[in-house]
């Protein structure tokens, strides 16, 4: 039994781990429970957030990005930092907690800066996954105008967010307007799954 929120739980995320667990309650309260080392989970951090949903948690647990109005934000709840994005985004983070992909942007966790945006000139590109460790990430390309050309899947190495040695040419090519299904990505990031 969570005791702590004041209205009830309407979203809920664990971290891969099952160290950390982030809620929601209606009222916007967002609580951060430690659930690793006792039977009944403590309120990890005192600190309280607000927020429409919760948007990604770090495996480590690490981090955890929410929507509020407007604003997305991420917070490195064991440095006691808190980044915040100027509107509300698709959010994705990295397993280790180093990348928050919203959208297009990607920044760095560790310096809070917008570190890159995806896709250049005519082409709008996406991120679909982050392999376990993070070194590796699925992005997907669509020419623009929208329908000009067909969709590809490229994995890149995360240092550089350049395409890897292995993924040069596409891994997965549609057809005009096909945007894949589902992807995953094993651990390492050398094998990739696209449905």
């Amino acid at each position: 039994i969570l005791r702590g929120h004041r209205t009830a739980i309407a979203d809920l995320a664990f971290n891969t781990q099952g160290s950390r667990l982030a809620t929601r309650d209606h009222s916007g309260e967002i609580k951060i429970w430690d659930v690793g080392r006792s039977e009944m989970p403590s309120l990890k951090h005192a600190r309280e957030f607000r927020g429409r949903t919760i948007g990604a948690f770090s495996a480590d647990g690490r981090c955890v990005a929410w929507q509020e109005e407007q604003i997305t934000r991420m917070a490195d709840l064991d440095r006691h930092q808190c980044l915040a994005l100027p509107e509300e985004k698709y959010l994705q983070l990295s397993p280790d907690g180093r990348w928050l992909v919203a959208e297009a942007e990607i920044w760095d966790t560790k310096q809070g800066l917008l570190a890159r945006h995806l896709g250049e000139g005519d082409e709008v590109q996406r991120l679909l996954g982050f392999s376990g460790d993070g070194r590796r990430a699925a992005i997907v390309t669509q020419p623009q105008p929208s329908g000009s050309g067909p969709c590809s899947v490229r994995v890149v190495d995360t240092e550089t967010w350049s395409p890897t040695a292995a993924s040069r040419s596409p891994m997965w090519q549609g057809e005009k307007w096909q945007w894949p299904g589902d992807l995953a990505l094993n651990y390492d990031g050398t094998l990739a799954v696209v449905g």
